[in-house]
């Protein structure tokens, strides 16, 4: 199982060595329309699934087209009734209870370079409050 949006050329060389092995591909949707290389690569897979997103009714991109993937509901890290309240993980994170707060995930940065997408939303942002709390979660990985 392949979980990720570009399923690599060394991956797929690697699937081909093992044709008898299953391969499922779970991929996120909201791709942008000009796609063709790596929506072609849903051809090495048995199974391509797209989990569901909030955002899925404005998803126009090349994977709403594709008549491969196998749409299922969100894929979740918690039930919902383990959740926080919108209170008490306000109050976990130590935000004001009457501040605006946007929480994006605009992903690693390794595959594509972010910064002017995390400028243009942090811009945006500070023009709307006067606080902005920032909160990062990074994974290095080393050899």
């Amino acid at each position: 199982m392949f979980d990720g949006n570009v399923p690599y050329a060394g991956l797929l060389s690697a699937l081909d060595q093992w044709p008898a092995v299953k391969r499922v591909w779970v991929r996120r949707g909201l791709w942008p329309t000009a796609q063709a290389d790596t929506i072609s690569r849903e051809s090495h897979f048995d199974l391509v699934i797209e989990p569901e997103d909030f955002s899925a009714r404005f998803d126009h991109g090349a994977t709403s087209l594709s008549k491969v993937g196998c749409r299922v509901p969100p894929i979740l890290a918690s039930r919902p009734d383990e959740r926080l309240s919108r209170a008490q993980a306000r109050q976990e994170l130590g935000l004001d209870a009457r501040a605006n707060v946007v929480a994006l995930m605009l992903g690693a940065g390794t595959n594509f370079d972010l910064r002017r997408d995390r400028m243009t939303t942090a811009m945006a942002c500070t023009t709307r409050s006067a606080f902005i709390r920032r909160f990062a979660t990074q994974t290095h990985l080393t050899p």
